[in-house]
């Protein structure tokens, strides 16, 4: 029988003890034929078939499961998960990224947030990585294996202030609140990147969307800011000529919505609004000429002051036509030298324009424009009469100028301020007084009404009363001569002191020395105490009717006394001098 080496295998020769060919001791021949007896006594029936794939299929089975193990164990090592990480993000492969990540609680991460962290990556580089993302375990592989993850840093988006209404979608997904305070709303957790951010608002008085981005990349995870202003707040209306109306009767108007004004013309807080102008509000208050809606008003701000309109529109346009009116009739009573153009107008109006005629001079105008602040209406409630007080600025383009001079126009644009009533009977304004405006801030015009830009030039009329104005003052100048030397006259019983202002054979000169001649036979004398022209009235050619106030000391030889006395005479213009032609009557008053 052949022997074989139990060390190497190989077959050794009859009687060899010892392996030529490794060294290792052979059994002896003996023991070894001894071992094949027992083999083959105590040999079975030969191993079914089936049993023997049976046993085949477990072993590889085995060999499978081991191999199988080792490698989910190396795939799923941290190393492994890191590379895979890296090259996924490298090759921008969002779905393997998205497989690999996870936030620090485990949950999964959006197909938005991956597309955010990619956009970080291509704007910082992948450096970025390095102090956001962590390797840890998360769960298990196939049930079996501990499985690793890569793991974020949670990052978080703050907004300050709490809107009700808005919320932000990041890359199209709306994200949770994390925490939420009158002072801020915290959005998260999200994974480090780049971010499209939509803030959205639906109110109940709108709607409306914003466009931003936002970079979290946040090492720590502190929270980062949304420099989104989007413009959306709750709103205090303040009525600040609220002490004009009846509060209590008033109210703010939002569409279809009544809102309340206190005492100190202020609503409580009312939205949230979008404060970009395009909802409007509107004050509502009650007058003595009824209710009052003023003209939409943008909401653009967290506090907003209004100022309610005290006229209705149609009591305003008439009350703009009657200034309009009035710029018109002041140039041409100006030009004129007359009150009579002016109309819805008191006497004291009149005045205060008769004042501003120049005597010396001429004055031609035109009205361009009357500028109105309707923010300025002032209520007067205790008048019989509903009164306001207004602010205005009259543009005129005006001269005074000598009357065969071409005018030399210049712009004057006086601010007034005009107190006018209203008649709620007639439906139409009066002007009361007129004068300059006192009020020193800026002036704010929200009305314009046009003029007619005519040109008013002294008329016939004007002329007429400037020449009649001329002559009174000439005679005027000439009575007083005339009386004083008339005294001069019979204190000194010489009538040469007045001849010279006496037309000569007129009805006067003879009666004048008579008069003389008979005081002095009486031993009178007087003095010159005042005289006043009361009126001088055109009567022919070069000829007038003067009437005078005089008053003198009467001097007797033994008293004295003082008279006044009413006298009215013709004056006549006589080779361009003043003379008196004739003393139609005086009497003592």
């Amino acid at each position: 029988m052949k022997r074989f080496c139990t060390a190497c295998g190989k077959e050794a020769n009859p009687g060899n003890k010892v392996c030529i060919h490794c060294g290792t001791m052979l059994p002896s021949e003996d023991i070894e034929e001894k071992v094949l007896e027992n083999k083959k006594v105590k040999k079975g029936p030969p191993m079914p078939k089936k049993k023997k794939i049976l046993f085949s299929v477990i072993g590889a089975v085995v060999v499978l499961v081991i191999a199988f193990s080792m490698w989910a164990q190396s795939y799923q090592s941290p190393d492994a998960v890191q590379k895979r990480f890296a090259k996924a993000i490298s090759e921008k492969d969002a779905s393997k990224v998205q497989t690999l990540l996870v936030h620090e609680d485990g949950s999964s991460v959006t197909k938005g947030e991956v597309t955010a962290l990619l956009t970080l990556v291509d704007e910082e580089g992948t450096s970025v990585v390095d102090d956001l993302f962590s390797v840890d375990v998360h769960g298990k592989f196939i049930f079996l294996f501990t499985a690793h993850k890569v793991e974020a840093v949670d990052q978080f988006a703050a907004y300050e202030g709490s809107v009700e209404g808005l919320s932000f979608l990041f890359n199209g997904k709306a994200i949770p609140e994390y925490h939420a305070d009158k002072g801020e709303v915290v959005y998260g957790p999200l994974v480090p990147g780049d971010y499209q951010v939509e803030a959205v608002f639906e109110g109940e008085y709108g709607k409306t969307k914003k466009e931003g981005t936002i970079a979290l990349f946040d090492s720590y995870g502190d929270e980062t800011w949304l420099d989104m202003d989007v413009n959306v707040s709750k709103v205090v209306f303040h009525v600040d000529n609220h002490d004009e109306f009846d509060a209590k009767k008033s109210f703010i108007k939002l569409g279809d919505e009544k809102v309340s004004i206190d005492k100190e013309g202020k609503t409580k807080s009312i939205g949230p609004f979008i404060l970009d102008g395009s909802e409007q509000v509107q004050t509502v208050v009650t007058m003595p000429w009824g209710e009052v809606e003023s003209k939409p008003i943008d909401i653009d701000g967290s506090e907003m002051t209004l100022h309610a309109d005290l006229l209705s529109k149609k009591q305003f346009t008439g009350l703009e036509e009657t200034l309009k009116n009035f710029g018109e009739q002041y140039v041409e009573s100006m030009a004129s030298k007359s009150t009579k153009p002016l109309k819805a107008v008191t006497d004291d109006v009149k005045t205060v324009v008769e004042e501003m005629m120049d005597e010396d001079y001429y004055y031609s105008g035109k009205f361009e424009k009357v500028e109105i602040d309707r923010n300025s209406v002032q209520v007067d409630n205790s008048a019989k009469q509903p009164q306001i007080e207004i602010l205005t600025a009259y543009t005129f383009n005006e001269a005074y100028h000598d009357l065969d001079a071409d005018p030399d126009f210049y712009e004057e644009v006086p601010r007034l301020s005009l107190d006018l009533s209203y008649d709620e009977d007639k439906k139409a304004w009066k002007i009361l007084s007129v004068g300059e405006s006192d009020y020193w801030g800026d002036f704010v015009a929200t009305d314009t009404a046009e003029g007619s830009k005519e040109l008013y030039s002294p008329g016939k009329e004007a002329v007429a009363k400037a020449k009649s104005d001329a002559v009174k003052e000439d005679i005027t100048y000439f009575m007083e001569a005339y009386t004083q030397d008339s005294v001069n006259a019979i204190n000194y019983s010489d009538f040469s002191y007045v001849e010279d202002h006496i037309v000569p054979d007129s009805p006067r000169w003879s009666e004048a020395k008579d008069y003389i001649d008979y005081l002095e036979s009486k031993d009178i004398t007087e003095d010159l105490l005042d005289l006043e022209i009361q009126s001088v009235e055109e009567t022919g050619d070069n000829t007038w009717e003067v009437t005078v106030i005089e008053s003198f000391t009467i001097y007797k030889s033994d008293s004295s006394s003082d008279k006044e006395f009413k006298t009215k005479v013709i004056v006549k213009k006589v080779d361009d001098v003043y003379m008196v032609y004739e003393l139609i009557e005086t009497n003592e008053i």
